[in-house]
């Protein structure tokens, strides 16, 4: 099988590390794996190298670089190409599918959807969608969540759209040693993993904690994730009253200890299309109080594996943190029905169900994919 993965970049994210994972996947049974990504550097280059691929960058530096098709079609005509995967890059992907147009029904093209279109992005996103599916450039959508499946259809997104969660090594989450937190001695530990970005809403989970801080000394919130570390962040913590709880990690290698350190996990994001953070928190056996994403109906029940509280509610997201903290047998129960629920979306059952709809295309059995 020859496999082109194409992404925006190659920095540590959710999405590119499931392509990380589905890379690892690939090369170990056999497959030609080549990624590509539009924007030069970035820290993953070398783990897809490591992982046995074929990486390209720097081919799309603007989103309308007129070269990308012409350097795309000479990648897929180099490594005869035959399923070309587009990581959720929708103008950028758009030109780097043009380079796969005289491959013609030889190559299968697949859109691995992680956002809704008009949300992380442009507002016409779901149109250049469409026109892609009507230049026969895309063959099969895939998403990562029901909630976005559902999202692409109201929006008049049809053809085959599977859905296939994403999944996370849930063992390496259980069986983490605990991390090294000196600042947070003493204290019980609030984690949150979210890369510092408008829609994850920091200020309203640091107001959440300046509010807390109001009145108990007990609790630390540690913020890990690209951009949690900055001035800006800093300054914001400050403007929220939660400075002096409020401990700042930025980019970690690994999110696993620090969440066996932890005692309860929060997220006060608007939105999310899955909530990778989330099930990685359950597996390491925390509590997570979170908002009410639709998205996060797919992956556990208010009061049975944690908390949900309103979008943009400092009081609600502070009073369910505080139950949680202060109900011991409530937090146990929830961390223990967690590690269970997190178990439904391992990173093996996804990376079967990509095996199983990449075989499919393969033999060019696209009718067989309605199954699925």
């Amino acid at each position: 099988m020859q496999v082109l993965i194409f992404a925006n970049h190659l920095l540590v994210g959710g999405a590119e590390l499931l392509a990380l994972d589905l890379c690892r996947r690939l090369s170990s049974e056999g497959s030609h794996v080549v990624v590509a990504a539009a924007k030069r550097g970035g820290g993953l280059a070398a783990d897809f190298a490591s992982a046995g691929a074929v990486v390209y960058d720097g081919l799309a530096p603007t989103r309308t670089s007129l070269l990308a098709p012409a350097r795309v079609a000479r990648i897929i005509k180099r490594h005869d190409i035959r399923i070309f995967i587009v990581l959720d890059v929708i103008r950028t992907g758009m030109f780097a599918l043009l380079g796969s147009m005289p491959a013609g029904r030889k190559m299968r093209r697949i859109l691995w959807a992680h956002t809704v279109p008009g949300l992380n992005e442009g507002p016409h996103d779901h149109r250049f969608i469409k026109l892609l599916r009507a230049a026969g450039l895309v063959d099969q959508i895939v998403c990562v969540s029901n909630y976005l499946r559902d999202e692409l259809r109201g929006r008049g997104i049809g053809g085959h759209i599977a859905t296939v969660h994403n999944g996370i090594d849930v063992g390496r989450f259980r069986q983490a040693p605990r991390g090294d937190l000196p600042q947070c001695e003493g204290k019980r530990v609030l984690v949150c993993v979210a890369n510092f970005m408008p829609h994850k809403d920091h200020r309203t989970l640091l107001l959440a904690a300046g509010e807390l801080a109001k009145r108990r000394d007990d609790f630390a919130l540690v913020l890990a994730g690209r951009g949690t570390d900055s001035p800006e962040l800093a300054r914001l913590s400050a403007d929220c009253g939660a400075a002096g709880v409020t401990h700042a990690v930025g980019t970690v290698a690994s999110v696993a200890p620090l969440m066996k350190t932890a005692d309860v996990f929060v997220l006060a994001t608007l939105r999310e299309t899955f909530g990778l953070a989330v099930v990685e928190a359950m597996a390491a056996g925390l509590p997570v109080v979170t908002t009410d994403a639709p998205a996060f109906k797919e992956i556990f029940t208010h009061g049975k594996e944690g908390l949900k509280t309103p979008l943009g509610n400092s009081s609600a997201l502070a009073a369910a943190i505080e139950r949680v903290l202060d109900d011991q047998t409530a937090a146990a129960s929830m961390a223990a029905q967690g590690i269970r629920r997190a178990e439904l979306f391992s990173n093996q059952r996804m990376l079967d169900k990509w095996m199983r709809l990449l075989r499919y295309h393969q033999t060019d059995r696209l009718g067989s994919l309605a199954m699925m």
